[in-house]
């Protein structure tokens, strides 16, 4: 691909924003030609390819939202025609004329789709983005230059654990294309749920790399600690959701317990971004790689560019995919520190919210403004606390149209099971102090809590009904 995360590759600014441009203009004309939805844009917009040759004239085009390609994904798979040949290299080109059979099957394997992975659903909109056997290429090359680092610290004898949900989507199976196209790595693959075997085979193996949602993994932390098995556990890859930065911490003095103190490091992808980025270093910001993508920062109200380093919502264009090809895709997640230049790299610095999600980051409750990211986060410092959910709901009744009402279900360590009254007070003092509300706490069973919680993709902590369709 022409770039890794080696020092020695590490470009200046102007050659990343050089090889950018390059790609855009051979993906630009590509969809043009062989894309249904964007043709139909570029022509409604009297807009030819040419008119599109950097960063900046892509301003030109206009944002695609989840709105414009749910219930059309069919328009959004690049069809290839007769012309693909004048895109071909000119060893495919002869291919032609001496194999026709094996051309075929070269065409087919860049563009013809093989699977598609559905987006999580969480809004009721659950989507198909369709992926070739290219992008799966991608996938692995992009997966494998990101963990480099990973696997020399891990001597390359990594032995992982994956706890992503078997299921079509992205987190599970970038995971299975990239870390097993390593040759040293095991792995043990039982996808999320079956929590005792998951801690069981975490011993039994010796695992010492652990992948998965950042609130299911919380949770075999504690189960680990609970039946005191000894961890090998040296990196923890997480990704999926937001990562409050109190559970973060939870999970590491967790693992510190029972074995070395783990290093914690994020990844930030989407079914329709078709590759992660990942950190390097804890909170040292996801590296772009810039031949999969180019992103953009803009602010959220109006759309414009924002500076290196401002807060704004995440944009990204497509440059070497097929299959589901998408350009200037709005992904509705803010990123707190926006993206810089550093060190050789284009990165994405600071927390990702992802606002695509059914709960808003901040939200009315009784007339109050509650951020959710803070909310979690002071429930994951109540040490009482095992597990929570919080669900917000609208109450109906004949003297009060519309009522808000808060209810936190918790259910608490064993140790603190006799204090529930004291608990109930607590959270409820805690909640009203820090948000002027005072909130329903019930005590309930845990394996209640954790059904309710993992019952989708995505850890479902905050719930908020208001939101969801009827």
């Amino acid at each position: 691909m022409g770039w890794s995360s080696n020092k020695e590759d590490k470009m200046k600014l102007k050659d990343i924003e050089k090889l950018q441009n390059k790609k855009l203009r051979r993906m630009v004309k590509l969809v043009y030609d062989f894309h249904p939805y964007y043709r139909r844009v570029f022509k409604s917009l009297g807009i030819k390819p040419d008119d599109i040759r950097t960063k900046e004239d892509l301003r030109k085009l206009p944002f695609t939202k989840k709105s414009d390609w749910v219930g059309k994904e069919k328009e959004f798979i690049l069809k290839p025609t007769k012309k693909i040949f004048w895109y071909l290299g000119f060893k495919d080109k002869m291919l032609y004329f001496f194999d026709k059979k094996k051309f075929f099957e070269r065409i087919k394997w860049e563009f013809l789709p093989a699977t598609f992975f559905a987006t999580s659903g969480r809004t009721g909109n659950s989507a198909a983005c369709f992926y070739t056997r290219y992008d799966f290429e991608r996938i692995k090359e992009t997966t494998l230059e990101a963990l480099q680092p990973i696997i020399k610290s891990l001597n390359y004898k990594q032995r992982i654990q994956i706890t992503f949900p078997y299921a079509p989507h992205l987190a599970f199976w970038h995971t299975i294309f990239g870390w097993l196209a390593e040759p040293n790595t095991f792995a043990t693959i039982l996808g999320a749920g079956r929590s005792n075997l998951q801690i069981e085979m975490m011993q039994k193996f010796k695992i010492n790399a652990l992948i998965g949602m950042p609130s299911y993994i919380s949770y075999l932390s504690q189960l680990a600690v609970e039946n005191k098995i000894e961890s090998n556990v040296k990196y923890i890859i997480l990704a999926g959701e937001y990562l409050p930065d109190n559970m973060r911490e939870r999970i590491r003095e967790n693992f510190s317990k029972i074995g070395p103190e783990p290093k914690i490091l994020q990844g930030y992808g989407s079914t329709e971004s078709k590759a992660a980025v990942f950190e390097r270093e804890e909170r040292g910001g996801y590296i772009i790689n810039p031949n999969l993508h180019l992103w953009e920062v803009v602010d959220p109200k109006t759309g414009e560019p924002v500076n290196f380093g401002e807060r704004g919502i995440l944009v990204f264009t497509h440059l070497d995919f097929r299959g589901s090809v998408f350009l200037r895709y709005w992904t509705n997640d803010i990123i707190e520190k926006g993206m810089i230049y550093e060190d050789g790299y284009l990165k994405l610095i600071g927390d990702i919210y992802r606002e695509s999600d059914i709960v808003p980051v901040e939200t009315k409750v009784k007339g109050t403004l509650i951020n959710t990211l803070s909310l979690e986060n002071l429930l994951n410092s109540i040490k009482e606390i095992k597990e929570y959910q919080v669900v917000i709901s609208r109450k109906e009744s004949k003297k009060h149209f519309g009522l808000d009402e808060m209810i936190i279900k918790v259910s608490l360590h064993e140790r603190y099971l006799r204090m529930r009254e004291k608990v109930v007070k607590k959270v409820q003092e805690l909640i009203k102090d820090y948000f002027e509300i005072t909130p329903k706490v019930k005590i309930v069973p845990f394996e209640k809590i954790v059904n309710d919680v993992f019952e989708k993709l995505k850890g479902m902590h905050v719930v908020d009904l208001r939101f969801l369709k009827k």
